[in-house]
């Protein structure tokens, strides 16, 4: 009987054991998940100031091609200057895509339906007609 007291004795202790590291391993996870959390609100913050278009990408590509235009395009042509196929699941990923950033007031402008420019063209634009605007030569 005294071995069998031990034995219980020696269990609960472990069993308490295991709730105190069952409880350290959950504080722990909840820690990282905040962490996680943080990194995700830190990109999205990062993604609002501006210019944060991941190089190579579609999005990349499409403001190249619209620099090279210097002024808003239809999705198609601007499809067509990336050299990728003109299909409408393309169009609507690229419409979907700049789109977005339309909305939001980051990067791109969407001046027509399916038409994108970028915001540095906005910043071009004068008021008024050109200096020379009416003169006879």
């Amino acid at each position: 009987m005294n071995a069998q007291r031990e034995i219980e004795k020696r269990l609960r202790q472990k069993e308490d054991e295991v709730r105190e590291l069952e409880q350290k391993l959950n504080q722990a996870r909840a820690y990282v998940e905040a962490m996680r959390d943080s990194l995700k609100l830190i990109s999205k913050s990062a993604e609002g100031n501006g210019d944060t278009i991941r190089p190579g990408s579609m999005i990349d590509q499409a403001r190249q091609f619209l620099r090279k235009t210097g002024q808003p395009v239809h999705v198609e042509k601007i499809l067509q200057g990336m050299g990728r196929e003109n299909t409408k699941a393309n169009k609507v990923s690229l419409s979907g895509s700049l789109g977005h950033y339309a909305r939001q007031g980051i990067i791109f402008t969407r001046p027509a339906p399916n038409t994108f420019g970028l915001k540095e063209f906005d910043d071009q634009i004068t008021d008024g007609p050109p200096e020379d605007f009416g003169r006879d030569y």
